[in-house]
């Protein structure tokens, strides 16, 4: 099964996502860096209503 996990914010989907890589599912994980933590993704995306408007 593909399995989409969105956000990253306590290592919650990263943890979901090595357990269902282990039983064989195909899981990508989109977040953004979140500052000081830096959880790892697969994906990193920057909201739009994060960007500094100039």
């Amino acid at each position: 099964m593909r399995i989409l996990l969105i956000g990253e914010y306590s290592l919650l989907h990263n943890s979901l996502k090595r357990g269902l890589t282990e039983l064989g599912h195909e899981v990508v994980l989109i977040g953004n860096s979140n500052g000081y933590r830096c959880y790892p993704v697969d994906y990193d995306y920057e909201a739009k209503y994060l960007k500094k408007q100039y």
